[in-house]
């Protein structure tokens, strides 16, 4: 199975900014295989582009335009959906370094609360390795 991930979003987006086409026009079964992926995966990353103001999408029978925003490009420019996911690992690894330090430095009748809270951040931190 293939899944969506921050990759595959990047290199369709990159696709789009770098395109001299206006608008793009693309049949979404062709595309999609260009890609690796299905039609209705595609759809669904586009639905979130469009969500996100990367992209104006006008949808046809089989096949769409797109009008890219200048946000794509910023987008694109600033990492991308990668970058975003690297940065929301790194902050919640600082998070867990911050409360660590934390609750060495509290006073005993308070190290229960911090310890549960180091515990779940730690459980986040795990939980997000599995997804990024």
């Amino acid at each position: 199975m293939n899944l969506i991930t921050p990759k595959l979003k990047d290199s369709i987006l990159r696709d789009f900014v770098i395109s001299e086409d206006v608008p793009i026009d693309i049949e979404y079964d062709e595309f999609a295989s260009k890609y690796s992926t299905s039609s209705d995966r595609l759809c669904m990353i586009l639905e979130q582009f469009e969500a996100m103001n990367l992209i104006k999408l006008t949808p046809c029978i089989g096949s769409c335009f797109i009008q890219v925003t200048a946000y794509a490009h910023y987008y694109i420019s600033h990492g991308g959906f990668t970058a975003q996911e690297e940065i929301l690992k790194a902050n919640i690894e600082k998070l867990g370094l911050e409360l660590e330090t934390l609750s060495k430095q509290l006073e005993p009748n308070l190290l229960d609360k911090a310890e549960k809270i180091v515990s779940l951040g730690s459980n986040i931190l795990n939980a997000l390795n599995l997804f990024l």
